[in-house]
């Protein structure tokens, strides 16, 4: 803290005036001037006493008393990343909170509240960091706006004011898939006539950051009684699985975005796509 002088001479009208300042600082010891800078090591109750003396040498002495209270410690939280899509990992530390007077943050006793966007609490505990599971119990599971708050205890035994952050979570979009092949066909021969398929898939932003499609599933239904019904009792379905039906599925791989589809038979076929999105977290 800084101490200055206030003090007055009251003969300053006749040319008298203060021209020393010296402090005596329990705690601390001797400091002079007329404004002097005092920090203590501990908390407790000191004295101050100042004397000043004029030109000639006359002096006078005042003394008070400060209380000196620990400085609180001063809750820190990083969020990483601050936005992120529902149901994804969050990294949340207190690591950079801080104490003061030589005093140590105790970890052990770090105060965590997760607070839903609705503003109902979700969770609280008292350790280190805060919960952390992964799926299907993963913490921030629905788009808004969540708060987190910490609040931190030092090694006297004082405790900081809460410190709050958010976190932004998105809705977590499905993929859309979508493809184009020819819908019709003239041929000479029905033996071994193929088309190719091209997938137009894609992934909503902003989940394209972050997934990726990592698993493409093909499906031929064979309108085998030409009823213009797929689906009925009569028909055939064909995945890639199968070789000895009225089509075939050939594919490069259980992901192959342009498979080439092999007709046996005439008729009506209706293709089917199914894309599955794949999403890094927790240690991927």
């Amino acid at each position: 803290m800084t101490l200055r002088d206030a003090s007055e001479h009251p003969g300053e009208d006749n040319g008298e005036r203060i021209v020393s300042w010296e402090w005596d600082i329990q705690g601390i010891g001797q400091r002079t001037g007329r404004t002097v800078s005092a920090s203590w090591p501990a908390a407790g109750t000191y004295k101050i006493t100042l004397t000043v003396t004029d030109q000639d040498g006359d002096s006078d002495s005042k003394t008070k008393s400060v209380v000196v209270a620990a400085a609180p410690p001063v809750a820190d939280i990083s969020v990483n990343p601050g936005r992120i899509l529902a149901g994804r990992e969050v990294t949340i530390s207190g690591d950079g909170s801080t104490a003061g007077g030589g005093r140590t943050i105790q970890w052990d006793q770090n105060e965590w509240q997760i607070y839903r966007p609705d503003g109902t609490l979700k969770w609280s505990g008292v350790q280190r960091y805060p919960k952390n599971d992964p799926p299907p119990d993963q913490m921030f599971n629905s788009p808004g706006t969540w708060k987190v708050r910490l609040r931190v205890t030092d090694s006297g035994g004082n405790k900081s004011e809460w410190a709050e952050e958010t976190i932004e979570v998105l809705p977590d979009q499905p993929p859309e898939a979508d493809f184009w092949v020819s819908t019709g066909a003239v041929r000479n021969k029905v033996d071994n006539f193929s088309l190719t398929v091209y997938d137009q898939s894609q992934l909503p932003m902003p989940d394209a950051f972050e997934d990726r499609i990592s698993r493409r599933t093909w499906t031929l239904v064979y309108d085998k009684n030409n009823n213009g019904i797929f689906g009925d009792g009569e028909d055939e379905t064909i995945t890639a699985a199968d070789s000895n039906k009225s089509a075939r599925i050939i594919q490069s791989s259980g992901n192959d975005p342009n498979p080439r589809l092999v007709f046996y038979q005439t008729g009506r076929y209706k293709l089917t796509l199914t894309v599955q999105e794949e999403w890094y977290g927790w240690g991927r």
